[in-house]
Formats: C-alpha cells, sequence, structure tokens
C-alpha cells in the first residue's frame, strides 16, 4: 500500500489554494455592547483590528471609509423623495376626531363649598306663593267636603238621638244614598285630578284656577301619574304636625317636605303638558 494520499483527500499542507477570506466592510466599528444595553463607549475606525479609540476623541473620518461617520451632535437629514423612510413612505398619523356637536366640555376644578357646582339646578324666580298653593289645595278639596257634609246631614238625626239617649233614631236614608253617590264620585275625581291631570299637565282643578303649575325641579316639566301618585303618599309626612305644610313659608323654593323629597316645585311659569313619547317614557 502506498503512502500517498489519493486524489481528492489531500489537505491544505499539500499547497491546495484555500477559498479566499470574506471582506472585512470598511467603515466604523464599535465595541462590545454591554449585556444590559449600555451605549458603546470607543469605536474603531477601520477592520476589528484597528485600535479602538474613546468616542470622545474621535476625530475627522478615515479616508476610504464608508459610509462616512456623521459628526457628533449632527442630525441625519431626511432621505430623497421616493427612497425608504422618505416623508412620503412614512406613515401619516390617524387624523383627530370630529366632534359633529363640538369638542367635549372640559370639566374645571370642584366648586368651593358652600357655592353651587356646575351640576346643580339653578334657583328659579318664579315659585308659587304659600297663599296660592293653599286656596287650589281648598279648591281641589271641594266634592269631598261636598260629600261629607251630605253624608254628615243624613246620618246627623242619629247622631243627635245617640246624644240624647235615643237609640232608634233612624237617619235620613235618601241623604246618605246621596252622599254615598257624592263620595264615590268625589274619590274617582280625586284619582283623575291628582294624580293622570296633574301629572300629565302640572296642574289640578285648583291649580289652574289660581295659574300655578307642578314641575319636576331637574326638569321643569310635569312629573307623570306615577310620580304624582308617589308624592300624594308622601303628604302624609306633612300632615304630621302640619309642619310639612308650613314649611313653603319659610323655605327658599317653597316647597313642603314631599316636594323636597319627591324633588318638584311649584311655579308660575305656564308649562306645556307632557307629549305622547314623554308618557311612554315616563
Amino acid at each position: 500500500m502506498s503512502d500517498n494520499p489519493t486524489e481528492g483527500s489531500r489537505t491544505p499542507d499539500d499547497g491546495a489554494p484555500s477559498s479566499p477570506a470574506p471582506p472585512t466592510p470598511p467603515g466604523p466599528f464599535y465595541g462590545p455592547v454591554h449585556r444590559h444595553g449600555s451605549a458603546p463607549v470607543e469605536r474603531r475606525d477601520g477592520p476589528p483590528s484597528a485600535p479602538p479609540r474613546p468616542l470622545a476623541q474621535v476625530g475627522p473620518p478615515v479616508a476610504g471609509a464608508w459610509p462616512p461617520p456623521a459628526p457628533l451632535g449632527s442630525q441625519p437629514g431626511p432621505p430623497p423623495e421616493g427612497q425608504p423612510g422618505s416623508a412620503g413612505d412614512r406613515p401619516q398619523p390617524f387624523p383627530q376626531p370630529q366632534w359633529a356637536w363640538g369638542p367635549p366640555p372640559v370639566w374645571g376644578p370642584p366648586p368651593v363649598w358652600g357655592q353651587p357646582g356646575p351640576w346643580s339646578v339653578p334657583r328659579r324666580g318664579d315659585y308659587a306663593s304659600w297663599p296660592r298653593r293653599v286656596v287650589g289645595a281648598l279648591i281641589d278639596a271641594v266634592p269631598g267636603n261636598v260629600a261629607g257634609i251630605v253624608l254628615t246631614a243624613g246620618y246627623l238625626p242619629t247622631y243627635v238621638g245617640l246624644f240624647r239617649g235615643e237609640y232608634a233614631v233612624p237617619p235620613r236614608y235618601w241623604l246618605v244614598l246621596v252622599g254615598t253617590v257624592l263620595y264615590v264620585g268625589a274619590f274617582a275625581l280625586a284619582v283623575y285630578n291628582y294624580y293622570f291631570l296633574a301629572g300629565r299637565t302640572g296642574q289640578t282643578f285648583g291649580k289652574r284656577f289660581m295659574k300655578i303649575w307642578l314641575v319636576s325641579r331637574t326638569t321643569g316639566r310635569p312629573i307623570g301619574a306615577l310620580n304624582a301618585f308617589l308624592r300624594n303618599l308622601l303628604h302624609i309626612l306633612d300632615g304630621l304636625g302640619y309642619v310639612g305644610y308650613l314649611w313653603p313659608l319659610w323655605d327658599d323654593e317653597h316647597q313642603t317636605l314631599a316636594d323636597k323629597i319627591a324633588e318638584t316645585v311649584v311655579v308660575r311659569t305656564p308649562v306645556p303638558p307632557l307629549t305622547d313619547l314623554e308618557r311612554r317614557q315616563g
């Protein structure tokens, strides 16, 4: 067996030409970056074998280096139009929203304690006086009072006989019958007057006579039948010692206790009745 190597198995020591090394790109070569991402403190002008120089002492660029390094502190200019990165190639910012009803409101600082804020309801100057409200309430109570008087007149002989010790005195039945019919009619009229009429138009018969209107304190509109019913239930609180009924005498908005809880006021300014849409929504 020959000791010479066969063809195709020659090593680099046999004198065979080796593949040339890739050329080193000219230009500045920066030193290694710290693993935490800190900026380089030195740079090399040329191949990696060139001696490093601190960045603070970097002078004019080396001849033949490409691209030439920009001077420290200078900013590169924009690329020519049509090349990547030019102004026409950059993404444009999103357009600002256009508000059809104007820009959104800017909220200012909170109000000082004791002063009304921007969300508070401004005080009106057309509140109904206490005498007007009393006269209107008395007019609304006329049907019920008439029915009560007729019923009392029908049972009056019986009451007088009981007072005298006569237990067999019959009442006047025809007055009792008339009073009962009037009482039922007065009850039905009160439901319509206090709830439906006042809730939809802001006026009962008495308020219409006195030209005053029951409205919401926040919206200035009639309060609706359901809210009118709840407000009348709250008049039970006004009847405790009649303090609530007297409250408008010293209140700034002439409200009873029921008005304060229900957020209602009685005013002198005419108010149109509720529309069909407002009735369905309320």
